[in-house]
Formats: C-alpha cells, structure tokens, sequence
C-alpha cells in the first residue's frame, strides 16, 4: 500500500500522463471507506442541530423582553 502511495506521488510530482487513471482508483477507495458518513451528518443535525433550534426558538422573545424591561428600568430609574 505504501509502495503504491508513493509511486502515485511521484508520478504526481513528475506530470506522468498515467497520473489520471492511477488517481481514479484511489478517489473510488476514499470514497467507499466515507460510506456512512451522510446518515452520520443526519444524525447530527437531528440529535443536536434542531434541539438547539427550537431551544432557541423557546427562549429568544423571553430573552428580549428582560432586556427590553432592564432598558426601561435604567431609563425611568432616575425619573422615579
């Protein structure tokens, strides 16, 4: 495997024209060895993603209005 890896770096480094189809196969076991990786980026984005989504969602205007209450707070203060 090592000795495969090397040559199809130097054929890479020296413009050899049979670079192409030497790089073709290696793409096609990179790509095998990634099978499975797309449910893993669904599971994601299920389990962790949409949750903090809708917390978010949950605790945004719950956020911006104690904000909105401490700015009239500071406002009226010296008022009162």
């Amino acid at each position: 495997m090592k000795n495969t890896l090397v040559a199809e770096v130097v054929r890479l480094q020296t413009g050899d024209a049979k670079k192409l189809k030497s790089y073709d196969f290696s793409y096609a076991r990179r790509r095998r060895s990634r099978r499975g990786a797309a449910m893993l980026d669904y599971a994601l984005i299920l389990g962790v993603v949409m949750p903090m989504a809708a917390l978010v969602m949950w605790l945004a205007p719950r956020i911006i209005s104690r904000v909105y209450e401490m700015n009239c707070t500071l406002v009226s203060w010296p008022f009162m």
